[in-house]
């Protein structure tokens, strides 16, 4: 499926730069860059006894090829796209985004995201939005291989290749209203010593952003995804399965002072409920577990001109996971601990635009 739908999607991108009526509809190109620095005092998303053992150094092969818990990121993000009137009383645009993050410390995390979008603008500003993303290679960090014998080194490199063919629709409603909708499909397939851990992931989510004045703008929004690992591999022992159902709500709020500053406040809550038939003896990082995040930030903006925007924010991030103490038994103590993590981040960054 992954190699399908980006083969249809190359296909369906060259054909429609290339049909006659197109060959001569581009007006005029656009461009975006977006460079932004990130701290993060917890990149790997470790739990509090995890951050304990790395410090210890009394286990590592688990932590191999990890330098810090912590790490500076650097983020330049670029994109490119051509506009013209494609299809009659509409503007179409033909887009390329590329974003490279890069880790001061722990330049295993380092990855490349890609992402090509055709895109439909309506008289009335409505907006159709065809897109796919591809990660090549993410590394997640070193987890457990069950398949190996007791008393060898277990943990072995996990990483995954992620692509995901979408489609949105923006549809404005009046000068205050409007409303979003989209559908994505998202694969991670992982290396050969994780196969069990490839998820096929379908998406969908609402939005809807109210302008309550000029200086006031909120919205909402609403996901849902549902997941299926394959939870097999080529041996006949029982695998970790990782498929689960998930809904988030977010709420942001935006809010223009001095004429060229802005504050936004930003709240989301997850929740994540995996849906194993395996028990708790068979899967117990899985069976029974459900997950509730939460992640609150703030930020500062300027607007310098109408090409250049500066900006500062803040994020915090936690999650606490619910197990089954009884059926998993003296694994995790107490019970959920070592699922759960907590990490503040702060980003300054500019964007421009042509």
């Amino acid at each position: 499926m992954k190699f399908d739908s980006l083969k249809l999607f190359i296909l369906v991108l060259v054909g429609y730069c290339l049909t006659p009526w197109n060959a001569f509809a581009w007006e005029h190109f656009g461009f975006e860059g977006d460079f932004e620095v990130v701290y993060d005092e917890n990149v790997f998303e470790f739990s509090d006894s995890d951050q304990d053992e790395f410090d210890a150094g009394t286990n590592p092969n688990r932590f191999k090829d990890i330098e810090s818990m912590d790490d500076f990121i650097f983020i330049p993000d670029v994109s490119a796209d051509i506009h013209g009137e494609v299809i009659p009383e509409s503007q179409s645009a033909l887009g390329f985004r590329f974003v490279p993050k890069f880790h001061v410390e722990n330049e295993e995390r380092d990855y490349q995201k890609y992402k090509a979008y055709i895109t439909h603008r309506l008289d009335r500003g409505d907006r159709f939005k065809l897109f796919y993303t591809r990660i090549p290679e993410y590394f997640v960090r070193n987890l457990l291989d069950f398949d190996l014998p007791e008393g060898t080194n277990r943990f072995r490199k996990a990483e995954f290749a992620y692509d995901s063919p979408g489609v949105d629709f923006l549809k404005i409603i009046n000068d205050r209203i409007s409303a979003k909708i989209g559908y994505s499909y998202e694969e991670k397939d992982y290396n050969r010593e994780f196969d069990e851990r490839d998820l096929s992931i379908h998406l969908v989510f609402g939005e809807i952003i109210l302008k309550l004045c000029e200086r006031l703008k909120i919205r909402g929004k609403y996901e849902f995804e549902t997941a299926e690992a394959d939870a097999q591999d080529d041996d006949p022992a029982v695998d970790f399965d990782t498929s689960h159902d998930q809904h988030a709500w977010t709420a942001k709020a935006a809010y223009e002072f001095l004429k060229t500053y802005w504050v936004d406040l930003r709240y989301s809550f997850y929740l994540r409920n995996y849906t194993t038939d395996n028990s708790a003896t068979d899967d117990p990082f899985h069976a029974g577990r459900d997950d509730y995040s939460h992640l609150v930030s703030v930020g500062l903006s300027k607007e310098v001109n109408e090409h250049v925007e500066c900006y500062v924010r803040y994020e915090y991030e936690v999650r606490n996971s619910d197990v089954d103490a009884a059926s998993v038994g003296t694994l995790f103590d107490p019970a959920g601990a070592i699922l759960e993590f907590d990490t503040n981040r702060v980003m300054v960054g500019s964007e421009i635009r042509f």
